[in-house]
């Protein structure tokens, strides 16, 4: 049956001369979870419907008050379901049907949307098992009020059983929602900074907290999980959970073996009987909680025994409501410890109900007065408030248990075995739950069964550390990778000086001093990934999530500057290689010079790609810093660890995106440096560049074979990376620049490797002179060049080599196209297929310089060969007909040959 259905059959069945004095009070229970009805919850419930009766019938076997009232009470029924959107569902309900004031919720995540929403409305609710010290706060929530004792005391209680049995370090594991986030934050208030060593030096020490979302499996698992991994184990563990989570708690710390002798967990009170009724193997979740010890508050043997007989005398008729139909046999078995809490809050809600007049009752502020000035004696002790509507703490009776369990009847028993007793110096009237004035004894009660069922008191082993070897960096190693990380980086900003102040050398402007730039630009931010490199945790604390946090950053930042360092250097060497292809390698007549912009491509779609990858690896698998255990004691404590930049395994998909893409630049440019192994460039600078190329390859391929083989030993990690990246970088720099700064600084420029190379390519000399008068002048050049021990080709030089069964090819071809030349003919078929089976013309400027650079690559051995084997020759060409013709140049498709090598630069 529905609330609303509920409601209004209630409404109908009333006689209408009761009803004028009837005061309706709404309860939201704690009924079901999931869509799950809880186990023992159905008795809370009835617990305080009971309260109800009690009032109607005018009992006062539990509260005394009882006997005199003078007004009938309607009971309105809702279930929060566990969670916030239940309980606003519930308020609703509740403020729709006129109620007077709430009776709930019980958690206090939950509690917390009932008290927002009775500030706005001015509705008085009354919590039953909240306890969060976030709800003592005035402002926030000016009309709610709870039963429950505060946390401020049980945090308290549970520091003060640490220190009791010697324990200094503990951890906890606790669901993430407000009720244990307060505890978490009030614990932490009374304990020591392991950092500042705040507060005293006696006192413990939390070593890390683990959270996990409220009824989520998995979430639960992995923080259980999280904490077994911890670098330093800790044995003693407060475990702030409910019900619905116990169970896989104990069954992930089972695997991992956290229920040993050695170990210790304490329940702060979230744990019920209903976590075995509920449990899917009762068994074997029983004998995980047996042993363990549980802080709280107890009910006082008087009014517990008094709460009982009201029990055992309850119907269920009185306990009727649309959720669940009571069987009478629950009423015949022992209440719920938490429904003492639920009666309680109905007495109270009853007590200042039925002290105001018919007007007061709808006034929030008369109701919450009326609250405020309660004081009775109900199930749970002695009620009374603060005024901002907290329940006393010195009412609290605290306790220590033992949970047992009974295999034999699959039941689990809260056994008292230390009583917190007050002193004798309790403030009564304590303000704002400051307990600083309120101090317990800890008095034996009963011996305390251990965890598997071991009757020693377990020691706190983090007390004493063995010895732990803890594999950093070596100092000396580290400042000496960094110092020459340094001076690479600072002979690349000289080299960006020199590029800029010689952008006008001959040498410079034909290896295009933008690139030479950016070059070694790259080298410069792929040598600064060597500083995050070289950080470890040494003389770091871990946050309380086991991170730290500066190291992270620096195993992001060593990735940023590695990718991008490498795609601007290696993508400019890949922008000059495919412009040395595109004018030498492409037979296309009248190819358009090959400009900048197009060249930065090159560069830019390279660091763009890898831009887009890193961002999403950075957001979706962020690189991190990780100590891994790699030797334990025999009770689980490191002796030897190593840290490392890890990351989840999905990152792999990202990290083979990047390899994937500087293997095919590398492998592509050095394929093309293969292509290109027998053009001739000024300057010899594509031999640079392939050594440069081929070196960066082997280098990354050797590191990343010996990284998997190294991955725990961080010295010869670091070493491995430091030099994979020093190397290849530096290697290049000096490759780019060394011979340039030699030209320009120590030589004469004008000594063209292309003619050098074709002076070594001879075998056996001879002197051309007499065969080649044309050729003399055309290898006139504006600069002699330099003569040392090297055969020349100058103005005052006759002696040029060639092997003798290229000569008279040469010759040949020579004369015929200095013969077009000097004439102004017309490109004839003959020159047509010769220039379409060279690989390219790079020459610029006047006929004299086209002509020599044409000769030049035809005394190339390999260019030779094409055109000899490829292409015919007629010495008797159109050419020559032409030479020989008095008449102008024909027109047609004919283009004049100095325009045509114009084209084809």
């Amino acid at each position: 049956m529905a609330p609303q259905s509920f409601l209004a059959l209630s409404l109908l069945l009333c006689p209408l001369a009761i009803c004028a004095d009837n005061v309706t009070i709404g309860f939201i229970h704690r009924i079901s979870s999931g869509g799950k009805l809880l186990p023992s919850w159905d008795k809370v419930t009835c617990a305080g419907l009971m309260a109800i009766k009690h009032a109607n019938e005018r009992d006062g076997t539990i509260v005394a008050a009882f006997a005199n009232l003078s007004k009938r009470y309607i009971s309105i029924s809702t279930d929060s379901e566990s969670v916030e959107k239940g309980t606003i569902m519930g308020y609703r309900t509740c403020k729709a049907a006129g109620v007077k004031g709430i009776v709930g919720p019980a958690r206090s995540a939950t509690n917390i949307q009932a008290g927002y929403l009775g500030a706005l409305d001015k509705l008085v609710s009354i919590g039953t098992w909240t306890s969060s010290p976030i709800l003592s706060d005035t402002a926030t929530f000016p009309y709610l009020a709870r039963v429950f004792h505060s946390d401020t005391i049980r945090a308290a209680r549970m520091v003060e059983t640490i220190e009791y049995f010697n324990w200094t370090r503990f951890a906890i594991v606790h669901v993430d929602d407000a009720w244990a986030n307060q505890i978490v934050k009030e614990v932490r208030t009374l304990v020591r900074d392991p950092d500042s060593g705040a507060l005293s030096s006696d006192k413990p020490i939390v070593m890390n907290t683990f959270s996990f979302y409220y009824n989520h499996e998995e979430s639960v698992r992995l923080a259980v999980q999280r904490l077994s991994q911890m670098i330093q184990p800790v044995y003693i563990v407060l475990a702030i959970v409910f019900d619905v989570d116990a169970e896989y708690l104990c069954d992930e710390a089972e695997k991992l073996g956290l229920f040993t002798p050695q170990h210790v967990w304490i329940d702060p009170d979230g744990l019920t009987t209903t976590a075995l009724d509920t449990a899917i193997n009762r068994t074997a979740f029983g004998s995980r909680l047996h042993g363990w010890l549980r802080v709280t508050t107890t009910l006082p043997a008087p009014n517990f025994a008094r709460y009982y007989a009201g029990w055992s005398n309850m119907t269920s008729a009185a306990c009727a409501n649309p959720y669940f139909t009571p069987s009478p046999s629950m009423f015949a078995e022992a209440p719920a410890d938490l429904g003492a809490y639920e009666y309680d809050a109905a007495a109270a809600m009853v007590l200042a109900l039925d002290s105001l007049t018919e007007a007061e009752e709808s006034d929030g502020d008369a109701v919450r007065a009326a609250v405020g000035a309660l004081d009775f004696s109900g199930a749970s002790g002695r009620i009374r408030f603060y005024s901002n509507l907290d329940r006393d703490l010195a009412t609290a009776e605290m306790s220590l248990m033992n949970i047992i369990f009974h295999p034999e009847e699959n039941q689990l028993e809260f056994r008292v075995v230390r009583i917190f007793r007050k002193s004798e110096t309790i403030i009564s009237d304590v303000v704002n739950d400051d307990v600083s004035n309120i101090t317990f004894d800890i008095i034996f009660v009963a011996p305390i069964v251990w965890l598997r069922n071991s009757s020693v008191q377990p020691v706190d082993l983090t007390t004493v550390i063995p010895y732990h070897e803890k594999l950093f960096l070596d100092s000396f190693m580290r400042s000496a990778f960094i110092g020459l990380a340094i001076g690479s980086g600072v002979v690349a900003l000289l080299c960006i000086v020199w590029t800029i102040a010689h952008r006008d050398a001959a040498v410079v402007k034909s290896a295009q001093p933008v690139f030479l730039v950016l070059i070694a630009a790259g080298v410069f931010i792929t040598l600064l990934a060597a500083y995050p490199l070289s950080r470890d945790h040494r003389g770091l604390e871990p946050d309380a999530n086991g991170r730290y946090e500066s190291l992270d950053s620096a195993c992001a930042g060593a990735m940023w500057f590695y990718v991008f360092g490498f795609d601007i250097t290696y993508g400019s060497l890949l922008a000059k290689l495919w412009r040395v292809k595109k004018i030498f390698l492409n037979r296309k007549i009248g190819q358009s010079p090959v400009s900048i912009s197009q060249m930065l491509v090159c560069v830019l779609v390279p660091v763009a790609l890898d831009f887009v990858v890193m961002v999403v690896l950075q957001t979706h698998s962020p690189f991190y810093y990780e100590v891994s255990v790699i030797a334990r004691d025999p009770y689980g404590r490191p002796t030897k660890s190593y840290g490392q930049c890890t990351a989840p395994e999905n990152v792999w998909v990202y990290l083979a995106l990047l390899i994937a893409a500087h293997g095919l630049l590398l492998i592509f440019a050095n394929f093309l440096v293969y292509q290109l192994r027998h053009v001739p460039s000024e300057y010899n600078e594509g031999k640079y560049v392939g050594i440069s190329l081929a070196n960066n390859l082997q280098t990354s391929v050797i590191a990343l074979m010996l990284l998997f083989l190294v991955v725990e030993s961080p010295r010869v990690t670091y070493s491995t990376k430091f030099f994979e990246v020093y190397w290849s970088s530096t290697v290049t720099l000096l490759m780019m620049f060394v011979p340039k700064v030699i030209l320009v600084h120590f030589n004469d420029e004008s000594d063209l490797s292309l003619a050098n190379q074709a002076l070594k390519e001879a075998k056996k000399s001879r002197s051309l002179h007499s065969k080649m008068p044309h050729l003399a002048g055309i290898f006139s050049l504006r600069n002699s060049w330099a003569s040392s021990n090297r055969p020349s080709v100058g103005p005052h030089s006759n002696d040029f080599s060639l092997p003798p069964s290229k000569a008279e090819k040469v010759v040949t071809l020579g004369r015929d196209f200095i013969g077009c030349l000097e004439r102004g003919a017309t490109v004839n078929d003959w020159l047509a297929r010769a220039a379409a089976s060279l690989d390219g013309v790079p020459a610029a400027g006047k006929r004299d310089d086209q002509a020599m650079s044409l000769v030049r690559l035809l005394v190339q051995g390999e260019h030779l060969n094409t055109i000899t084997k490829k292409t015919r020759f007629n010495q008797k060409s159109d050419c020559l007909e032409t030479q020989r013709s008095d008449g102008p140049p024909q027109a047609s498709h004919r283009e004049p040959a100095s325009r045509l090598l114009d084209a084809r630069q």
